[in-house]
Parts: structure tokens; sequence; C-alpha cells
């Protein structure tokens, strides 16, 4: 799974409770899940996760401190499907929860 948003707080848990967590405002990151890779600078936020079982595999992500031109987008690539969501226009009309699952 590949994450990238622009700028926002962000909350990260997977189907085991383990977070990811970004605040903006202080720029502190905690990541809890080993199996993602997080990198925060400038503008962008990017999470890449190693997803084993595409089956049970389930993200929840909840968004903070949402500017009015904030983007993001999503890309999940598993053993038999691809897919791609935009989160753009979620985020720019108040939309701060969303499911990522394959």
């Amino acid at each position: 799974m590949a994450l990238w948003l622009d700028p926002v707080s962000i909350v990260l848990d997977n189907q085991d409770n383990e977070k990811i967590e970004y605040d903006l405002e202080d720029d502190e990151l905690v990541v809890e899940d080993n199996s993602c890779y997080v990198e925060v600078g400038g503008n962008v936020e990017i999470i890449l996760c190693a997803v084993i079982d595409t089956v049970t595999a389930l993200f929840n992500l909840n968004v903070s401190n949402v500017p009015e031109t904030a983007r993001g987008g999503v890309i999940l690539i598993g053993p038999n499907a691809e897919a791609s969501q935009n989160l753009t226009n979620d985020l720019r009309s108040g939309v701060t929860n969303f499911r990522i699952q394959f």
C-alpha cells in the first residue's frame, strides 16, 4: 500500500491496531507498524506498507489540520489485483476518516 498526503496531520492504524501518527503542527512522527516506511518533509507525507495478507489487510486513516488545498491518494497492489483511490476531493470537502482495504 502506498499513501501520499499533502499536508495534513494523520493517524493511520492497521487491523492489528499498530499506528502511524504525524502531527503537522509539532512535526512529530510516531511509527508503531514495522512493516511500513514513512517519510515526511516539506509539504508531503509518504507511507509505504508491505501487505502480506490482502484478505485481512485493513487500514483506518484519520486526518486533521486539513487545508483547503490538501491533496492525497492511495495505491493498493496485491497478488491478484491493483487499485487506486484519489483522496483529494474528499479531503477538500471535509472528509476526515478513510477506510483503506483490498
